[in-house]
């Protein structure tokens, strides 16, 4: 019988620069009814009352106005912890990672969020809770609407199938100790200079390339968009007053 006691972790992810979105401000900073985009990621988690602990990661030179303009003006309490952000995204989530303590007989599992995504859902959070456990690796997503051609040099070369196409959204759900090790395989592979190594874009692809982990899908949300060009921010507004009645 399994007596380990479950507990959730959000890490949202807000260290980037965002230069698609042409502002001197980072994306995550930029209001929307007055509010950061960040808040509204982190006041997801804040309200689900399965997630015990946030871990904020942030550029260094933002800790402070984390602190005091998101943090504390917004009393979002789970809010445990904020931490300097890598060079990339895959440095970022390890060093939140590596911060979290597990107590003997406690089994913790971590919702890696990105903090431009602000329409997230309860029932997205809820779905990554319940699936995780079952799995121990989850990925949000849902399925290309559109049709996906390859295209090299300006030609079509191939179309993919689009019934076998997913658009991957956050969270990212995984048991703690199996992401953990697979985050210290990589940042190994890159001390070593491994030059065979591919771009890393989400934390699936850890598990993809260095572990072979079965994961699973977990239902997403179309409104539950990264914002990154400008025009996303007037589609953001607008999906945060349908998720406010929901």
């Amino acid at each position: 019988m399994n007596n380990n006691t479950i507990t959730h972790v959000a890490i949202v992810l807000a260290a980037g620069k965002g230069s698609r979105m042409k502002s001197d401000i980072p994306k995550q900073y930029l209001k929307i009814n007055e509010k950061p985009i960040l808040y509204y990621s982190l006041n997801a988690f804040q309200k689900n009352p399965q997630i015990s602990e946030i871990i904020l990661v942030t550029r260094k030179e933002d800790l402070n106005y984390c602190k005091e303009e998101i943090i504390k003006k917004y009393n979002l309490e789970k809010v445990k912890k904020i931490v300097p952000g890598g060079k990339e995204r895959y440095n970022s989530v390890y060093e939140a990672i590596k911060t979290i303590k597990v107590n003997v007989g406690e089994k913790i599992y971590v919702h890696i969020h990105d903090g431009a995504r602000p329409v997230i859902s309860q029932s997205v959070i809820n779905n990554c809770i319940s699936n995780v456990i079952k799995h121990d690796a989850i990925v949000t997503a849902v399925k290309v609407k559109d049709t996906i051609k390859i295209v090299k040099n300006g030609y079509i070369e191939s179309t993919l199938d689009r019934n076998a196409l997913w658009q991957i959204q956050t969270p990212q759900s995984f048991e703690l100790n199996m992401i953990k090790s697979a985050y210290e395989n990589i940042i190994n592979k890159i001390k070593e200079n491994n030059k065979n190594l591919p771009t890393i874009t989400d934390d699936a692809m850890i598990l993809e390339n260095y572990n072979n982990q079965r994961i699973i899908i977990s239902e997403g949300d179309y409104k539950n968009i990264k914002v990154t060009t400008p025009e996303d921010m007037i589609v953001t507004e607008c999906f945060l007053k349908v998720i406010d009645t929901e």
